[in-house]
């Protein structure tokens, strides 16, 4: 599947959004079980990341935390290594 050749590719982010998953969220937990099983580093789900009735706002910001929130959290996590904290736990939507 095309799925499996976009990890194979280097692909490491991914933003699942189904037009009436605001209502309906089944199909999209399923296909973020999939990409987990494949190994995705970031799997953001439009029902989780943003339940709007409207599918392309709840779209972009699917799309907008799978591009950011790896990019944050090394961020983060860096600022808390240079400053000798403890490990930051991961940010909400690495956890789902």
């Amino acid at each position: 599947p095309a799925i499996e050749q976009a990890k194979a590719d280097g692909i490491d982010a991914v933003a699942i959004v189904f037009m009436h998953a605001w209502k309906y969220p089944d199909h999209e937990k399923a296909v973020a079980r999939v990409c987990r099983k494949l190994g995705f580093g970031q799997v953001s789900v439009s029902h989780e990341v943003s339940p709007l009735i409207k599918l392309v706002g709840r779209g972009d910001t699917a799309v907008v935390d799978a591009y950011l929130s790896p990019i944050l959290s090394r961020y983060v996590q860096r600022v808390a290594g240079e400053l000798g904290a403890a490990p930051i736990p991961p940010l909400v939507g690495e956890m789902s």
